[in-house]
């Protein structure tokens, strides 16, 4: 009998749970990705593969008002020459590693201009951002 009673309250609570709908019906919509944002995903596993080669964590993605991949590392360099070395490492990554690839797997010609690299000091309060490129330029933060 408390096997069977058991049984019964299990099986309440998942016909329960198939009536419970998620709240955010939005996350179930069809999505079309860009290839922007296709190659700043693939960009992101992409380094993983080569991780030995850049150790500063990094966030990817694709900003669609710029038409540019944003790549934002969060290193712990506090000087600028060291995040400027730092920043141009993943620079060169890109740039040597990364465009040639995306070239020969999807056709696409991408140039440094495809591309905003910006370095922020993950151990300054609120991770102040010192150094980026741009357009093929280096521009130090001006805050």
């Amino acid at each position: 009998m408390k096997k069977l009673a058991i049984l019964f309250t299990v099986l309440l609570i998942l016909g329960f749970c198939s009536f419970v709908e998620a709240e955010n019906k939005g996350l179930s919509q069809p999505y079309t990705v860009t290839a922007g944002e296709w190659l700043a995903y693939r960009l992101s596993e992409f380094i993983r593969v080569h991780s030995d080669r850049l150790s500063a964590p990094a966030l990817f993605n694709y900003d669609k008002k710029r038409e540019v991949i944003l790549v934002e590392i969060f290193g712990a360099c506090e000087s600028v020459e060291g995040a400027r070395e730092d920043l141009l490492k993943w620079c060169d990554f890109i740039q040597k590693i990364y465009i040639p690839y995306a070239k020969e797997s999807y056709g696409l010609d991408l140039c440094v201009s495809d591309y905003i690299v910006v370095y922020y000091n993950k151990e300054a309060s609120g991770w102040p951002e010192m150094i980026r490129m741009e357009e093929g330029k280096l521009l130090l933060s001006q805050k």
